[in-house]
Parts: structure tokens; sequence; C-alpha cells
């Protein structure tokens, strides 16, 4: 028998962003996407099989209101993020929305991924 590792606190939690009619996703510190829920596929137009693994950035054509660095910086030194940007759904119609990034932090306080709501 093979012991099972704990989930972390983000894990535990995906079923529930699952439920929710938002978008949800959560990126790692190279911006690639490790979660994609329900809200996102309805938004977007791509399965969950489809955005994991790839850079949201490029998935999404993502246009942003200032410099990707300067907002990495923000969410480095605030721990979050908020403006609006423009995303390309996978129809190619460009959507405009409020988004909101929160930094997660691993044990030793290093940024360890970015959840995000549009």
């Amino acid at each position: 028998m093979s012991a099972s590792r704990p989930k972390t606190r983000c894990e535990s939690k995906r079923p529930l962003l699952d439920l929710t009619r938002d978008t949800v996703f959560v990126r790692d510190v190279h911006d690639v996407i490790t979660f994609w829920n329900r809200g996102a596929e309805e938004l977007y137009g791509w399965t969950k099989e489809d955005a994991i693994g790839r850079v949201s950035h490029d998935l999404m054509q993502t246009v942003f209101p200032a410099p990707l660095e300067d907002i990495n910086a923000e969410l480095i030194r605030e721990g979050r993020w908020e403006g609006e940007i423009i995303h390309t759904r996978r129809d190619g119609t460009k959507v405009v929305v409020a988004s909101r990034w929160s930094l997660q932090r691993n044990d030793q306080g290093q940024p360890a991924a970015n959840a995000g709501d549009q």
C-alpha cells in the first residue's frame, strides 16, 4: 500500500472552484496554467485539457494595461494585482475582463502560484 501525499490548500479547494460560474484559473510562476475551472471553459471556449500546461498569456493573447514586468512587480510586492485586461477567446473574439490576481507563496515565502479570477 502506498502512502498518498496530503493535498495542498489550493488542491483541496479545486472542486469548489469548479462549481462556481466565475472564471478562475491558476498559473505557476512561469505563467503556465495548472488549473482551469468550468467558468473559464464557458467564457474562453478552451477545455481544461486544452488549457492546462499552456502559458496563459500565449493561449489568450493577453493585452495588458501596463508592462507585464510592472504588473508582476506589484503582484510580488503587494501579493495581489487588479486591472482590466483583454483576452482572445478560442473563437477569436476579444473580451475585456476585470482581472484580480492573488499570489500564493510556498513555505519559504517564495512565489509559488498565481490564482486569478476574471
